[in-house]
């Protein structure tokens, strides 16, 4: 099919890389935070989420330690800003904001490992 042999992605799209290429690639790279964004922001289709676990006051290393998988496959963790990051002894920790779904104020969890964040792909995107 002479469609199908001279097709080429549009240039905006040349580059594209599916959330889960992000999180094989880079799942140990420093995040960046929402100030950082506004200047080098991640690309249209790439939205970072935090996991659900963060929701619990109590929460200790993201199910670890019962043995749990962290990141299931269709798992799409919550919506979160990060505020801050800063060195916590050898790894980049972090500050993130979210809500409840129920309209309460915004809570903030302070000192968050990387592994507790993830790529997600926009939808429909």
């Amino acid at each position: 099919n002479k469609h199908v042999q001279r097709w080429k992605p549009k240039k905006k799209w040349e580059h594209y890389a599916p959330a889960q290429v992000w999180n094989e690639q880079m799942g140990d790279i420093p995040l960046r935070t929402r100030k950082e964004q506004r200047y080098e922001p991640y690309p249209k289709h790439i939205l970072v989420h935090c996991h659900h676990s963060l929701k619990k006051n109590d929460w200790v290393e993201y199910g670890q330690a019962r043995g749990e998988q962290l990141w299931r496959l269709r798992d799409k963790g919550m919506e979160c800003d990060i505020v801050r990051r800063y060195q916590d002894t050898k790894e980049f920790v972090y500050d993130v904001r979210f809500s409840f779904n129920n309209g309460s104020a915004p809570v903030i969890r302070k000192v968050v490992p990387r592994k507790a964040f993830h790529f997600i792909d926009l939808p429909y995107s």
